[in-house]
């Protein structure tokens, strides 16, 4: 859909060449022209566009002659209908490519005498089709006024540009923004700035910096506008170093950056997790007269939350009142969120309180977060009363939210709770996912209700047509190791091959700290052996798990043969391996390895703990050696 063949442009040189200084300047402008698009990139534009477009609405025209009923218009008018009808007209003709082709020219051919003398009749159908995003019918009526010999100027290209840009054509910018030097109308600040848009729209950062770059060889200076833009493209791109340079090169070029560059640049830092830079970029706004806004602030406050700041963020939204901002949802929503991660359960809740007290209305983002730090906190009852709370408030709690409070009650062994949490999501019209559904089934395994929990998977979650995942068929096999059902659980581990459902360290270490516990000493040795052939690489869980079972049922030699073998499978042992090491040569009275062995603990920077020194204590007085 190239706009200008080699015909097209000779004529449209001819119509729109009026003065020997454009003449003068076609040499700069040819060499811009080959930098609107390098040639790396010219071919990620290349088979979009047919060249021969215009000897096909040439033929077209042969065949179909104009309407008697536009004639007829025009005559009638005099001057054609208003602009603001054939923007209506040509609105109207649907999104068909050969219709609208049709059309326009069955509009727009009544108006080619006043058009002609008047260039901006053109210029409010183009601006229109412009705002309402039409970019397919902004070209179109391009290519109609380039066919029928009108003058081309820079007003028209720019609104079929800025069509392009709010359309996030990116493609179809940078096309006729090379186009344009075709029919000597070279691209200005506001070209350049509209086709780097569509390139940050369509999340194309190299070739919007392409762009900017090229605005240098074009001698256009870019104004603040153009690098606001391509800052827009690398914060889109997350590249926050890109954006800062292009923050940089505006202090050198003497372009002071205004406060949509700033955000953009604060914006690229959050996503890039660059919290320290951010507060930096905060702090010197009113180094160079700017005043930061809630977009700046909720933007470093974002940055000090992927960053775990939640100290610093909690600062920010308290010293927005001192800097003139007052905070909204958005910010007091990212301070929770960070406090949720910091496990800060009171202060999350004291914020959500405080927004209401400043009239902000807490959202379902607000709710879900302070739901979460509480069940991180152990606060099981604060996070069914908030969830209950939420309609009170006009709020519909969503699957985040359930699921967190599902999960406070799975922390605090509430498995009644958890089932009623369960079972209320479909009054609310939502869906449980399989994180609802795993934290109800570990509930039950920790409330020794396996059987319930094998209800879930079996039953409630098919009747639903959700297929269970590892992570359901692992709570289960965990449920059956609380309830003292090793053989359900070894049958469970068998029975997810068979599902389809791939195991892995977790559904190995849940069944064999079930064998574990029932003191199944040789299964927890066979499903260790049986990790590789499943392609599961055994993990210090199911390590500890098999060397816990040996001692225990006083197996403590081959407890220390798996001991000595965990580095061989690239397993480090941990304070829990080495304890077992320890209370094995402590069962084998060999009270000497048993203090060597605490010795090795704390050169391998091992903590001992309380166990650690019992066990060691307990093997040296079996030996009658004394301590102190």
């Amino acid at each position: 859909m190239a706009f200008f063949s080699g015909a097209a442009a000779g004529s449209a040189a001819d119509h729109l060449v009026t003065g020997r200084s454009r003449w003068d300047n076609f040499y700069k402008f040819s060499l811009a022209r080959s930098v609107v698009l390098a040639p790396s990139l010219r071919s990620s534009c290349a088979g979009v566009y047919t060249p021969d477009w215009l000897a096909k609405e040439e033929e077209k025209k042969k065949k179909k002659p104009v309407p008697l009923r536009c004639q007829r218009v025009a005559k009638a008018s005099g001057h054609g209908q208003d602009a603001q009808d054939q923007l209506g007209l040509i609105l109207a003709l649907g999104p068909d490519p050969e219709r609208m082709s049709e059309g326009i020219s069955e509009v727009l051919t009544p108006e080619l005498g006043p058009w002609r003398k008047n260039s901006k009749l053109a210029t409010l159908v183009l601006s229109g089709l412009a705002k309402s995003c039409s970019p397919c019918s902004a070209e179109k009526v391009l290519s109609f006024m380039v066919s029928s010999r009108l003058e081309v100027n820079i007003f028209h290209t720019n609104a079929v540009v800025n069509s392009y840009a709010k359309g996030g054509k990116w493609q179809l910018a940078l096309n006729l923004l090379e186009k344009m030097f075709d029919i000597l109308v070279p691209p200005d600040k506001i070209s350049y700035s509209a086709a780097i848009g569509a390139c940050s729209k369509g999340c194309q950062w190299q070739l919007a910096l392409h762009l900017l770059n090229g605005m240098h060889v074009a001698r256009v200076v870019p104004d603040v506008i153009c690098y606001s833009a391509a800052i827009s493209a690398c914060e889109r791109g997350s590249q926050w170093q890109q954006a800062l340079g292009i923050l940089y090169d505006m202090f050198h070029m003497s372009a002071a950056p205004d406060r949509i560059c700033y955000n953009a640049l604060l914006s690229a830092c959050e996503k890039g997790g660059q919290w320290l830079l951010a507060l930096k970029l905060l702090i010197s706004m009113p180094e160079v007269s700017l005043a930061p806004d809630q977009i700046s602030v909720s933007a470093a406050i974002s940055a000090c939350e992927k960053g775990d700041q939640w100290q610093l963020a909690l600062t920010l939204l308290q010293d927005m009142p001192g800097m003139r901002v007052m905070p909204d949802s958005i910010c007091y929503n990212a301070v929770i969120s960070n406090c949720e991660k910091g496990s800060q359960w009171q202060l999350a809740l004291n914020l959500l309180i405080t927004m209401s007290e400043s009239q902000l209305l807490p959202n379902v983002i607000s709710y879900s977060a302070t739901i979460s730090a509480c069940e991180k906190g152990g606060e099981w009852q604060l996070a069914l009363h908030l969830l209950s709370s939420m309609p009170e408030k006009r709020l519909r709690p969503d699957v985040i939210s359930c699921s967190a409070t599902l999960s406070a009650c799975q922390k605090g062994c509430q498995w009644q709770w958890a089932l009623a949490c369960l079972a209320d999501l479909p009054q609310l019209a939502l869906m449980p996912d399989e994180t609802c559904y795993s934290a109800s089934i570990t509930a039950c395994g920790q409330g020794g209700q396996w059987q319930l929990g094998l209800h879930c998977l079996r039953r409630e979650m098919p009747a639903i047509r959700m297929v269970p995942g590892v992570v359901s068929f692992n709570a289960v096999i965990s449920a059956y190791g609380d309830g003292h059902q090793w053989h359900q659980a070894l049958n469970l581990l068998s029975t997810m091959s068979e599902s389809r459902v791939s195991q892995n360290e977790v559904s190995f270490g849940a069944a064999m700290g079930a064998f574990e516990t029932n003191g199944e000493w040789q299964l927890t040795l066979s499903t260790l052996s049986s990790m590789p052939r499943a392609r599961v690489r055994p993990n210090q869980y199911s390590c500890n798990a098999a060397v816990s079972a040996c001692r225990k049922q006083g197996q403590w030699q081959l407890a220390l043969t798996l001991l000595n073998t965990m580095p061989d499978i690239k397993v480090i042992p941990d304070v829990i391996s080495y304890n077992a090491a320890i209370s094995a040569y402590q069962q084998g009275s060999h009270w000497q390895l048993a203090l060597n062995c605490f010795e090795d603990m704390i050169e391998n920077l091992v903590r001992p703990d309380e166990a650690s020194y019992n066990a060691a204590i307990s093997a040296c007085e079996q030996a009658g050696v004394p301590h102190g």
